[in-house]
């Protein structure tokens, strides 16, 4: 999985959410639709979102 299926994934995950706001809801629904999939892809969306917490702590300015 690379970021853009990462991303694929949150906005599946977000258009089954009734609030597509609520981060824990989506969350859980991301969190079952990755939990259908081969272990190695669940493995590489959790490297996927290490990267993306890595990239929020750095100061790009």
């Amino acid at each position: 999985m690379d970021r853009q299926q990462f991303w694929q994934l949150i906005e599946s995950a977000r258009h089954q959410a009734s609030d597509p706001d609520d981060g824990e809801d989506v969350a859980g629904r991301a969190t079952s639709q990755l939990a259908t999939r081969p272990a190695e892809e669940i493995v590489a969306a959790q490297q996927v979102l290490w990267d993306l917490m890595a990239d929020s702590y750095t100061n790009r300015s």
